[in-house]
C-alpha cells in the first residue's frame, strides 16, 4: 500500500497544489481518522498526520468565483466542485456520488473526479514506475 510516508511525488505526477477548502481541512482530519477509513486504507497514525502536514503545506485556498458549468444534484457539494475548478485542480477526490456521476463532462475540462482508491491506485501506479 502506498502511502504519504512511504512514496515521493515526482514530476508530473506530483499535484501542483492542494486545493482544500478553509473548512475541509477540519473534514479531511475527521474522515481519514476515522478506524474504518485507516484500516481499509492501511493508514497509520503517522502516514494520516503526514498526509494532514502535506494539505496544510502545500494547501492554497481557492477564491470561488465561478457560475459551475454543470448542474450539482445536491447544492451543498456545489462549493466543492467549485473550489476544484476556480483552483484548476487536476483530480476532486471524494466518495460523494452526486460528485462522481459528474466525472467526464466535457464542461468541466481536465478535472477528474475520482474515489479515493482511484487516486491511491494512481499513486501506486506512479511509485511503481518510479521504483523499477
Amino acid at each position: 500500500m502506498v502511502t504519504p510516508g512511504n512514496c515521493c511525488w515526482h514530476g508530473d505526477a506530483e499535484p501542483s497544489r492542494w486545493l482544500p477548502r478553509k473548512t475541509s481541512s477540519k473534514e479531511v482530519a475527521e474522515v481519514i481518522n476515522r478506524p474504518r477509513i485507516a484500516q481499509m486504507y492501511g493508514l497509520t497514525e503517522a502516514d494520516r498526520a503526514a498526509l494532514l502536514r502535506r494539505i496544510d503545506r502545500r494547501g492554497d485556498k481557492a477564491i470561488l468565483k465561478r457560475r459551475l458549468p454543470v448542474h450539482v444534484r445536491d447544492p451543498k457539494d456545489e462549493k466543492i466542485l467549485a473550489t476544484a475548478l476556480d483552483g484548476k485542480a487536476d483530480y476532486l477526490v471524494t466518495g460523494d456520488e452526486d460528485l462522481l456521476v459528474l466525472n467526464g463532462h466535457q464542461e468541466l475540462g481536465p478535472l477528474r473526479i475520482i474515489t479515493v482508491t482511484e487516486f491511491l491506485d494512481l499513486v501506486e501506479q506512479d511509485c511503481a514506475a518510479t521504483t523499477s
